[in-house]
């Protein structure tokens, strides 16, 4: 077994360092990334830790542990050699990696792919074709195969067609081909046929093809907003597909606080993710705030839904006090709904120290990294042994988190830290710590720049040198 910051590693035989010194560097890389970016969260899937994030409704996840197996030559995980450790929403994509003389580490093409999507939408010249296929399928219509068949129909339709009527019947005589024709079709030269088609498809209402709904709908945007705006509220129902009900909510444009309660609140009782985005749309009202907290409240008590109840008491505990609701939830949660709670819940004041101390045992580091931030903002209590204990058990990223927070706590407690961060096993919370020491007074830093003056690591060398320099401490 080897320990990582994202748990233990489990293999047969233990490798040589040479061959671990850069899986270990690739998995502190891959967990310095996730901590900085609020796009990505960790999870498990398939048994292991997995890196989630949603990109155009999608879910995007990566497998540093499986990465680190493949380093080791262990296919066993669904994944070859030189190939990332990718799913889209469960599935597993084929991306390989460059096709170099020497193959790069698995788990640094994880670590690469988790820096590219770091950010809301990555230049999508830069993402790998399979990936870009199936994230962004509107933007690789040039990829596309080439279809014979529908090349065929637009010719003759091209052909064939000069006036509106002749446009209706061409399409009438092969209602096979609609879904090609469709696009062919314009306002400006066939008017009828296209708004024949377009109050037929409204006349379908739930039973159209969704791609047909949605044309519709962005056909009737451009002719007419009021008739637009008025038809989309009909869309939002739970009868629609979610492609549809996130097209109505997105260009919904509600006229008043009262017309977006009416329009909004009735669907908030459907109890899932997509209720927690009407949710969303009466928050931009203030002036719905004391009627939204009382409903929100009724909805989270009899919502069967993790994540939207999740969301909702997040959101009710910066609105009233949720204490004890809280510390009755918290032990039974996922991971997942757990991060979300501990992340965006106001959680302040005394009593969260009954909340943090169970969670110290938590598996995952990101846990860990959210008592530490919680910590440092709320007050109301010492969390110097909450901070010592993570610091003893916790991962490399934690307590890096731990030592750029040392001031937080008093002089003594502050510089036990310190000690347990220049004596860490791990090179980046030794810098960390290293320069973390200059904030405080000579004397009692000795001993911690002669242990960091011992370093094996050249830079962290450096940083005590710099330090004990400008203090006056002679340097070997």
């Amino acid at each position: 077994m080897i320990e990582t910051v994202f748990g233990v590693l489990r293999h047969n035989e233990k490798p040589p360092e040479s061959k671990m010194k850069p899986i270990i560097r690739g998995l502190n890389w891959c967990q310095e990334l996730v901590e900085e970016s609020p796009l990505w969260s960790v999870t498990r899937a398939r048994g292991t830790v997995a890196l989630q994030r949603s990109v155009n409704g999608k879910k995007l996840f990566l497998f540093p542990l499986i990465a680190a197996k493949q380093d080791l030559g262990d296919f066993r995980h669904g994944f070859e050699r030189n190939h990332l450790a990718v799913a889209i929403d469960g599935r597993s994509i084929c991306v390989v990696g460059p096709r170099k003389r020497q193959a790069l580490p698995h788990v640094d093409l994880v670590a690469s792919c988790l820096q590219l999507f770091s950010v809301e939408k990555p230049p999508v010249q830069f993402v790998p074709s399979t990936l870009r296929m199936r994230l962004y399928p509107d933007e690789c219509g040039n990829a596309t195969r080439y279809f014979p068949r529908r090349q065929q129909t637009i010719e003759a339709f091209n052909a064939l067609v000069t006036r509106d009527d002749e446009a209706y019947a061409f399409i009438d005589e092969h209602p096979e081909d609609w879904p090609v024709l469709r696009d062919q079709l314009s306002m400006e030269a066939h008017p009828t046929t296209m708004e024949i088609w377009i109050e037929r498809i409204f006349s379908l209402e739930h039973e159209a093809n969704n791609d047909d709904i949605l044309w519709a709908l962005n056909q009737r945007s451009q002719q007419d907003q009021t008739a637009f705006q008025a038809r989309l509220p009909s869309y939002m129902g739970a009868q629609y597909h979610q492609s549809i009900i996130r097209y109505a909510l997105s260009r919904y444009e509600a006229t008043s606080a009262e017309n977006a309660w009416e329009v909004y609140a009735q669907h908030m009782a459907r109890d899932d993710h997509i209720a927690w985005l009407f949710h969303g749309k009466l928050r931009d009202w203030k002036e719905l705030l004391p009627v939204l907290i009382p409903t929100t409240e009724g909805l989270y008590q009899m919502s069967q839904n993790l994540e939207f109840g999740s969301q909702a008491l997040s959101w009710l505990s910066h609105h009233k006090d949720m204490e004890h609701e809280i510390l009755r939830v918290t032990p039974g949660l996922d991971f997942h709904y757990l991060r979300h709670l501990m992340w965006n819940a106001n959680l302040s004041g005394p009593w969260i120290e009954q909340l943090l101390t169970p969670l110290l045992d938590h598996p995952i580091g990101d846990v860990h990294a959210a008592i530490v931030s919680i910590t440092t903002k709320d007050r109301s209590f010492n969390p110097f042994m909450l901070w010592k204990s993570l610091m003893e058990k916790s991962t490399g990223c934690v307590q890096q988190r731990i030592m750029m927070n040392l001031n937080r706590l008093s002089e003594p407690e502050a510089l036990q830290l310190l000690e347990m961060g220049v004596g860490s096993k791990w090179t980046f919370v030794q810098r960390s710590a290293a320069n973390a020491i200059s904030q405080f007074p000579y004397p009692s830093i000795r001993h911690l720049l002669i242990k960091g003056l011992e370093s094996d690591s050249n830079g962290v060398r450096r940083v005590h040198q710099k330090t004990a320099q400008a203090l006056g401490h002679p340097v070997a």
